[in-house]
């Protein structure tokens, strides 16, 4: 098993897509802003590159799904498990730095639930870590938002903060105030052109789709079973 997901892993270097973000792949994306409106222009590029991301991201699938199964009915090694954290931190980066949140939010549950700490890396090591990689997600949600034009909060919502309280990132990341996640995605900002201006001004700006406290009124935190 461990080998079959070490081939795996070699396989990704090959797989890895030609997308610097997963935006080149949008409906559209910002151009500038316009006093208070923001220009969008078509992607043309979008058929072109789509197949890119979704022959790395199946791959990427299939290597969580191995490593999963791994941890569950193997007996490892610590010096086998620490491979595996490795590679699941390699594969969180890869997502982070080109937008495959939903993937990438898979892994992070990995690092969260335990299984990955050894002697040479404490649990409390690896949650300061889930916690990182969780508002990094997050912001790249908010950038995807403001380049896009499209509504983000609520992925945040359903495949961050509801699935968080639920333990899905472990205990520790479960008592992460949702502010935190709240600020982390409407505080993030993006600067583009402002076409108002005769000289190349930039204007930052920030998500159109913040999350208010009435987006968060159906999210309750999860009662502990006694």
């Amino acid at each position: 098993m461990v080998e079959d997901i070490n081939n795996l892993f070699e396989e990704l270097k090959v797989k890895k897509s030609e997308i610097f973000y997963i935006t080149e792949v949008a409906e559209q994306y910002i151009v500038g802003v316009n006093g208070e409106k923001r220009i969008y222009q078509k992607n043309e590029y979008q058929p072109k590159k789509i197949n890119y991301i979704y022959t790395e991201k199946d791959a990427l699938n299939s290597m969580f799904w191995k490593i999963k199964n791994a941890l569950i009915t193997n007996n490892l090694q610590d010096e086998q498990i620490d491979d595996l954290r490795n590679k699941v931190e390699s594969v969180i980066k890869r997502c982070v730095d080109v937008g495959y949140h939903a993937v990438g939010l898979e892994y992070i549950s990995l690092l969260g639930q335990g299984r990955l700490a050894t002697k040479s890396a404490k649990q409390e090591q690896i949650d300061e870590k889930v916690k990182t990689y969780l508002m990094e997600t997050v912001r790249g949600y908010a950038m995807r938002s403001i380049t896009c034009g499209k509504v983000y909060k609520d992925r945040v919502i359903n495949n961050i903060i509801k699935p968080m309280q639920s333990l899905k990132f472990g205990e520790k990341a479960s008592q992460i105030p949702i502010q935190e996640f709240v600020d982390r995605y409407n505080k993030s900002n993006f600067s583009v052109r402002d076409y108002d201006s005769q000289d190349d001004k930039l204007i930052k700006i920030s998500p159109l789709d913040q999350i208010l406290s009435g987006d968060l009124e159906k999210v309750k935190p999860k009662e502990k079973m006694i």
